[in-house]
Order: C-alpha cells, then sequence, then structure tokens
C-alpha cells in the first residue's frame, strides 16, 4: 500500500503515476481536483439525543462521490443524500445532551471548509395543555406545560396537519396561538426544531363560534318604588 499527498493544482483532472525509483513511471489512474466543499448552516442545528433528526445541509460544491459522510463529533453517519450543489440530508446519530462540531466528508478525507455545530437535546415530554378546545375561526392563547423544554428558536405546535410558532416561556412552559381551523377534533404536539416532535399529544376539539342571530331587549320599569324598612 502507498499513500501521497496530493499537491497544489488546477481545477480539473491529472493522471496518476507511481513510481519506485523516480525513472520509471507507471500510469495507474486518473484524479479530479474539484473546488472545496464547503458546509454554511444546518437546518435544524438542534435535535433530541435518541437521533434519527433528518438534518438539511445547506453550503456550496457539494458533488455526488463515494464515501460522503457527516460527522457529528466523534460520530460518523453516512450522508443520506446529495440533493444539488448547495443541498444534502444527513440523519443524526444518538448521542449524549450537548453540543458537538459538525463537518462533511464527500470523499472520505477530507473536511468541508467552515465550521458549525449541531445541540443534542433531552426528548421532550408533555404534561398538560391549558384548554382543550377552541373556536374553529378565531384564534386562542394555548399553554402547554412539559419537561426539557430546551430553549431554540424554532419551537412549533402541530393542531393535526397545521403548525404554527411557539413562544418559549421556560423549561416547562410553552405558549401558542391556534390556528384557523376545520372544526372537529385533532391532536397536540410540539417541536423544539420543526421537524423532531414530542412523542405525547393531546386531543384538541376546534368547534363553531357562538353567534347571536337575534336579541330582544327586556322590558324597562317605570313608576316609583321603596327600599323595604328593614333595608334601611
Amino acid at each position: 500500500e502507498i499513500e501521497c499527498v496530493t499537491p497544489p493544482f488546477l481545477i480539473g483532472f491529472v493522471s496518476v503515476s507511481i513510481s519506485v525509483d523516480s525513472i520509471s513511471w507507471t500510469n495507474i489512474s486518473r484524479f479530479e481536483y474539484t473546488n472545496s466543499w464547503e458546509v454554511h448552516r444546518l437546518l435544524p442545528s438542534v435535535g433530541f439525543a435518541t437521533g434519527q433528526t433528518r438534518i438539511t445541509v445547506q453550503g456550496s460544491n457539494f458533488r455526488a462521490t463515494n464515501g460522503g459522510s457527516c460527522i457529528f463529533g466523534e460520530d460518523t453517519v453516512k450522508i443520506s443524500r446529495i440533493l444539488n450543489s448547495t443541498h444534502l440530508l444527513c440523519v443524526s446519530p444518538s448521542s449524549v445532551p450537548g453540543n458537538v462540531s459538525f463537518n462533511i466528508r464527500l470523499n472520505g478525507a477530507d473536511n468541508a471548509i467552515g465550521f458549525t455545530s449541531f445541540r443534542f437535546i433531552e426528548p421532550v415530554v408533555l404534561n398538560a395543555i391549558s384548554t382543550s378546545s377552541a373556536p374553529a375561526s378565531s384564534r386562542a392563547l394555548l399553554t402547554i406545560a412539559g419537561d426539557n423544554f430546551e430553549y431554540t428558536d424554532s419551537w412549533h405546535c402541530q393542531f393535526g396537519d397545521l403548525v404554527v410558532p411557539a413562544s418559549w416561556l421556560s423549561k416547562s412552559k410553552l405558549i401558542c396561538t391556534t390556528p384557523i381551523a376545520q372544526t372537529g377534533s385533532v391532536t397536540v404536539r410540539v417541536s423544539p426544531n420543526d421537524v423532531d416532535y414530542a412523542f405525547e399529544e393531546f386531543l384538541f376539539d376546534f368547534f363553531d363560534d357562538l353567534t347571536i342571530s337575534e336579541a330582544t331587549p327586556l322590558p324597562m320599569m317605570t313608576g316609583k318604588w321603596e327600599l323595604p324598612q328593614r333595608w334601611l
């Protein structure tokens, strides 16, 4: 086995030859020089420590190669799919909670230019919601109580198929506004990244708004009246 370190060169293909005496050379293959791949952003950049978070990696100069991998700290996983030159997909491994560095290798050897990180958090636990129903054609505030609500800027509530942003209040409380929806029952779930959702869910009912079709005024009292003596 022979190992070589590539010298700087122009973009494109070159032939690779080997020699044991620097006199006789044997051509063995072709090698391609490419632009360095770069990592700019992860969506999402936080996920459950149980793993399986589907992550979109944004960057530049991505290309299909053999042996491509995503690197989370000391853990390496295979790239799920390269979508185009600026986006690829990978799935996070399981890990202990905390921040780890993130990088990619498209050729099994070279890391991308650029640095970013990924945060593993404990799975979310839901305990209660402030109300189990709301008008379908108007919005209402819903408070959600639970555990492991770590701060992120991507909390969401899901009502059936409808997803709305949520506001983080503490590690045990969130609030969100119910969406305009069809009447009926749906399930409510929450997510810290709009990808991973809590295992627990609550049943929620959207009902028709109360409407007033007619109002009849009460008759007015007239005349003189006096308080009973015992009230004075």
